[in-house]
């Protein structure tokens, strides 16, 4: 098994009918995808946290089917409030895992983190939840898997983000879901999506991450007076990467092609290479 290995999450997708006005969407993910096959070192495997499709649409799958066959690392989903069950696996009828149960709740176990998928969707209705049902299976999930780190995954998440409308179409069982996720210490992190903005949050003793959508973001709005805002900052994706000895680490890489560049006041490139290549040896010297 693997001593390391890299999740890229995307979220809030959007996706809508390739007719539709609002195809940018559709343009943001088929971007998201180039860019994940792209990256270096290689991605071991894309989570899409819900939101995959604007309206549910089984013409709206389809188009998500076409876009996401072209990751080179497998693509794993969740539903968020905007998708339908019933559509997507009729779509997406070979994804054998979306059919573990009455929700599409399941596992991950060939990673050196066991993952953990919830499906927080409640058919026509903004909000989310955390069942009797769910909560159960959860339990039971955690229990077996008790000696190993997990990270869960899910749409809603399960803490507030301080933006009052999006607060108001929450998770609701959170209450119960904080005190089973406390009672473990294995837990590494929490990945939702939902938000449309990068948050982050110790949560039930544990790290609590929001992902940013690869559509749109929401505004920052602490003070609740930009109801329904959303604003042109980048589309982005989170990357997840999970070592031995270094543990979790989580970034934001933004979609759009950027140039980067040696500060010009970097004179002799070598000579600061040699500098932080033996300060690095030096650090991790002194660490051991």
């Amino acid at each position: 098994m693997k001593n390391e290995f890299f999740i890229a999450q995307i979220s809030d997708m959007h996706i809508v009918n390739n007719e539709s006005q609002n195809n940018l969407n559709n343009i943001q993910l088929e971007k998201t995808i180039n860019k994940i096959n792209s990256f270096e070192p290689k991605i071991d495997l894309v989570v899409a946290t819900g939101d995959l499709t604007d309206n549910g649409y089984i013409s709206e799958y389809k188009v998500l089917q076409k876009i996401i066959s072209k990751s080179i690392p497998k693509v794993l989903m969740i539903p968020g409030n905007h998708d339908k069950r019933e559509n997507l696996i009729k779509i997406f009828s070979n994804q054998k895992y979306l059919y573990n149960n009455k929700f599409f709740c399941y596992t991950k176990n060939n990673l050196p983190v066991f993952l953990i998928f919830i499906d927080t969707l409640v058919e026509g209705k903004p909000e989310g939840e955390v069942c009797e049902e769910r909560i159960k299976w959860l339990k039971e999930i955690l229990f077996q898997n008790k000696d190993k780190p997990i990270i869960i995954f899910l749409h809603h998440p399960p803490f507030d983000s301080g933006i009052w409308w999006m607060d108001a179409i929450g998770l609701k069982g959170r209450k119960k879901l904080k005190q089973i996720i406390e009672s473990y210490t294995n837990i590494e992190a929490i990945f939702a999506g939902h938000v449309h903005r990068s948050i982050q949050k110790k949560w039930a003793g544990t790290f609590g991450h929001i992902a940013p959508s690869t559509a749109h973001q929401i505004e920052l709005d602490i003070k609740g007076n930009k109801f329904l805002h959303i604003n042109n900052e980048p589309s982005a994706f989170s990357l997840h990467h999970w070592s031995k000895g270094n543990g979790l680490t989580s970034h934001i890489c933004y979609i759009e092609k950027s140039k980067s560049y040696v500060n010009s006041e970097v004179k002799d490139i070598n000579k600061f290479k040699k500098y932080f290549t033996k300060a690095k040896l030096e650090f991790d010297k002194f660490e051991k």
